[in-house]
């Protein structure tokens, strides 16, 4: 529970009002911002899904570059019954790029770095993360 603050005059108290009201202001401006820009410049291109029956289910996808984020459109099909071995997209330019195993709504990003173990070398890491570390 919070300390209860007392405070000497009127006007202390009336700054303090104006000073949560501001930084609610502020938090709340910093949340529309981190979950509307990953909308923006959203680019067209098709999600992909390979099954260990040998199946594929290919749909249309909007793609954000800057984020990584990826919003696969439903399938009308049902869904193959197997494992699902990967998913990536490919882009107009026929590049491909994977999709993360784990949340599978971002991109993989590889960097070098340091890895784990103390050496250097190349990470492959979830976009995800790496958006909601600089969010931090």
């Amino acid at each position: 529970m919070p300390e209860r603050v007392d405070y000497s005059s009127d006007q202390e108290f009336e700054y303090a009002c104006d000073m949560e009201a501001y930084h609610e202001q502020q938090a709340k401006e910093q949340y529309e911002i981190n979950n509307y820009s990953q909308f923006e410049n959203m680019i067209k291109c098709t999600f992909t899904s390979v099954w260990d029956d040998g199946s594929e289910v290919t749909t249309g996808c909007q793609y954000n570059p800057n984020t990584g984020l990826c919003e696969p459109e439903v399938s009308p099909n049902e869904p193959p019954t197997g494992s699902l071995e990967r998913e990536y997209i490919t882009l107009e330019d026929g590049k491909e790029l994977d999709v993360c195993p784990e949340c599978h709504g971002y991109l993989l990003k590889t960097t070098v770095e340091d890895r784990a173990d103390l050496s250097y070398g190349e990470v492959t890491r979830c976009m995800r993360r790496t958006v909601t570390d600089e969010e931090v």
